[in-house]
């Protein structure tokens, strides 16, 4: 068979999102987008490159947190060795009223249901960076990065780009939960992160095509929905990490408690560590 009908061929079932190629690996039969699939097999898979980008949109990056064990336990073993890993968060604005926690009697905004939001937040993020960050400072990478942006929206899906290359998207069940908070029982609607069915596209070969369109368009919003992005933190390899640390990287942790950022007063805790909601 002509070599050119079977690139012509590949290109198509590429296009219809049912062949994947990875450089080195050849061409593989994708999963059907129209079935749903599992963060962790992907996620792993993404640290296999060298450079490693994590975009995240949703309510608190929780599940994220938790896939992101497995690997990063790889890279400190030896298992995996990527060059850099680039995470990015975009999370909603707590210190605003949000369309969810609301209680269920009348819709009502509560303050400390969106405490409670903050705290997961914050725990999560600030378990994200830290995790992330540390590879750099033991030089198991060359580079480590985790950005956080808040935006004036509530978070009703989540949207995992890895790579640039691979979307995962899901809209998050909304359930009713009553929750004792000082020992006050509230009952509100809230979204659960674990129950979200995610869908997976991956990007084609020119930027017309449907997977590509998935994987950009997201990408091309984050930065038109008002979202805020507070100072940001890299670590780079160096012998004088500590160093570094203090003049660079100091206020990663900071920053997220800044008001303003998930609306977060300063803590004097441990850097990059964050307190148990």
């Amino acid at each position: 068979m002509v070599r050119g009908t079977v690139d012509k061929a590949l290109d198509l079932l590429r296009t219809e999102g049912l062949i994947g190629t990875r450089q080195g690996s050849g061409s593989f039969v994708r999963e059907r987008t129209s079935r749903p699939v599992g963060l962790r097999p992907h996620l792993e898979a993404a640290f296999e490159q060298q450079q490693v980008t994590l975009d995240f949109a949703g309510f608190s990056s929780e599940t994220l947190h938790n896939a992101l064990q497995e690997p990063l336990d790889k890279v400190r073993s030896g298992r995996l060795a990527p060059e850099s890993i680039t995470v990015r968060l975009l999370l909603p604005d707590t210190t605003a009223p949000m369309a969810v926690p609301v209680l269920v009697d009348g819709l009502q905004d509560e303050a400390v249901l969106r405490q409670r939001a903050r705290n997961i937040a914050l725990t999560n993020a600030g378990g994200i960076e830290h995790s992330v960050e540390m590879l750099a400072e033991l030089g198991l990478v060359q580079k480590a990065s985790v950005q956080v942006k808040v935006h004036r929206a509530s978070s009703l899906f989540k949207l995992y780009i890895l790579n640039r290359s691979e979307a995962l998207f899901g809209f998050y069940p909304l359930r009713e939960r009553t929750v004792a908070i000082d020992d006050t029982a509230h009952t509100f609607y809230d979204v659960t992160g674990k129950d979200t069915t995610l869908f997976h596209h991956a990007a084609g070969p020119d930027d017309a095509s449907l997977g590509s369109q998935y994987v950009q368009q997201p990408r091309c919003g984050s930065t038109a929905c008002g979202a805020r992005s507070p100072t940001s933190g890299s670590h780079d390899r160096h012998p004088s990490a500590t160093r570094r640390r203090a003049a660079a990287g100091e206020a990663c942790a900071p920053r997220l408690r800044r008001p303003g950022v998930l609306g977060l007063r300063r803590s004097s805790g441990p850097r990059g560590r964050a307190p148990t909601p």
